[in-house]
C-alpha cells in the first residue's frame, strides 16, 4: 500500500525547478521518508511498476529537454541506477503506455535530425524478462500527438490527434490496427477497471454528451452522460466498480483559470455524472491514487484557496472517502511538487 513519489515541478516561487528527488508515503502512518534520487531531473516521465519489485522511470523532460534514457529505483536500497537505453531516439513528446506486467510501450516523440526529421514512427516495449527495449512495430501515420494507455487483454489502445483516429496495438503480433473514432472530438480518454474506456471533454453545445463509451468487445462508442459542471481535467480515478471518480480541474467553456474543488462520479450503470464530494481546495497538476481499501489519494500538484487568488505548489494530501464521498486532510509530502509521479 505504500507510494513511490518520483520526480516532478516545485513551482514555488515562480521558478519551475524540475526535481530528482523520490520519497515514499505510507498511507497508513501518513509519513513520508526520503527514496533516492535520480541521475537527472524529471517531470511529465512514466514510471513502471516491475515484477521483481523496482521501478522503471522512463522519458519525461529534463532541465534542457525531453530525456530519453531511463532508470530503475531499487526498493531494497531506495537508489536508482541506469537502465537500457531506449532503441530510438525521440527527443520529445514520446508517449509511454504502462502494463501491470512491467511491460511499457513507447511511441511517438519527434527528432529533429537530418537524417530523421519530424514524428517518430516506430514503436518500441520494454520487456523485463529481458530487461531491454524491443521494436513493437511502426505507427500507420504521423500524429501531432498521442495519447495511450494499456487495456486488460494486455493490449494498448492510442489516440493519434488531430484526427481523433483510434488504434489497438496487438503485443503478439507488434502492429497498430484502427477501431474507429468516437462521434465527437474530446480532450481526454481514460481506461476503466471493466476493461471498457471513457473518453471525456465538455461540449459548448450542451445537447451533446460530454462523454461517449467505447466497448471493446463489440468495436463500438456510446452515449455516456455530461459533466454536472462542465470541466477540463485529466484526473480521473478508475474505481473496481467501473466507475470513475473526477476531481478538479477549471472550466472547460470559458477562459476562467478558477480551479474546481469539487469531485463528480460517472456511475456505470446509469452512465451519468453524480456529485461526489468538495475538496478544501481547487487542485490540479496532482496526482491521484486508489489505495486497498477504496480510499483515492490526491498528492501534491497546484492548489487554489480561493478564486481570486493564484495557485500556488503544494505538498498538501488529502484522502476522499468512498462511502461518505468527503474529503479530509492526510498529512504532506517531504516537499511540494507538481507533474510528478
Amino acid at each position: 500500500g505504500r507510494v513511490l513519489i518520483v520526480g516532478g515541478n516545485d513551482v514555488s516561487g515562480g521558478s519551475f525547478e524540475r526535481l530528482a528527488s523520490a520519497e515514499i508515503w505510507d498511507p497508513q502512518s501518513l509519513s513520508f521518508r526520503p527514496a533516492g534520487e535520480m541521475a537527472k531531473p524529471r517531470v511529465e516521465h512514466t514510471a513502471v511498476l516491475q515484477p521483481d519489485g523496482r521501478v522503471l522511470v522512463i522519458g519525461g523532460t529534463g532541465p534542457l529537454a525531453r530525456t530519453e534514457d531511463a532508470e530503475l529505483w531499487d526498493p531494497n536500497t531506495a537508489s536508482f541506477s541506469p537502465a537500457p537505453p531506449m532503441r530510438h531516439p525521440r527527443g520529445h513528446g514520446a508517449t509511454v503506455v504502462s502494463f501491470p506486467d512491467g511491460r511499457a510501450l513507447v511511441v511517438g516523440g519527434v527528432r529533429q535530425t537530418k537524417d530523421h526529421p519530424g514524428i517518430v514512427l516506430k514503436a518500441e516495449v520494454w520487456e523485463p524478462a529481458r530487461a531491454a527495449f524491443e521494436d513493437a512495430g511502426s505507427l500507420p501515420r504521423r500524429p501531432n500527438r498521442i495519447e495511450a494507455f494499456a487495456l486488460q487483454d494486455g493490449s494498448a489502445l492510442l489516440v493519434q490527434r488531430p484526427a481523433r483516429e483510434w488504434l489497438r496495438w496487438n503485443p503478439r503480433k507488434r502492429r497498430f490496427d484502427a477501431v474507429g473514432r468516437p462521434d465527437e472530438p474530446r480532450d481526454w480518454v481514460f481506461p476503466l477497471a471493466n476493461g471498457r474506456v471513457l473518453t471525456t471533454g465538455a461540449q459548448r453545445d450542451r445537447s451533446k454528451d460530454d462523454a461517449e463509451l467505447w466497448l471493446p468487445r463489440q468495436g463500438e462508442f456510446r452515449p455516456a452522460g455530461s459533466f454536472i459542471t462542465p470541466r477540463n481535467t485529466d484526473s480521473m480515478t478508475a474505481r473496481p466498480d467501473g466507475g470513475a471518480l473526477f476531481y478538479g480541474g477549471y472550466d472547460a467553456l470559458v477562459k476562467d483559470s478558477t480551479l474546481f474543488r469539487t469531485a463528480e462520479y460517472w456511475d456505470p450503470r446509469s452512465r451519468s455524472f453524480l456529485r461526489a464530494g468538495r475538496s478544501a481546495f481547487g487542485r490540479e497538476w496532482h496526482t491521484a491514487t486508489l489505495l486497498p481499501d477504496g480510499r483515492v489519494a490526491f498528492i501534491g500538484g497546484l492548489i487554489q484557496q480561493a478564486p481570486d487568488r493564484d495557485s500556488t505548489v503544494t505538498d498538501l494530501i488529502e484522502m476522499w472517502d468512498p462511502t461518505s464521498r468527503s474529503f479530509s486532510r492526510a498529512g504532506s509530502q517531504l516537499e511540494p511538487r507538481a507533474l510528478h509521479r
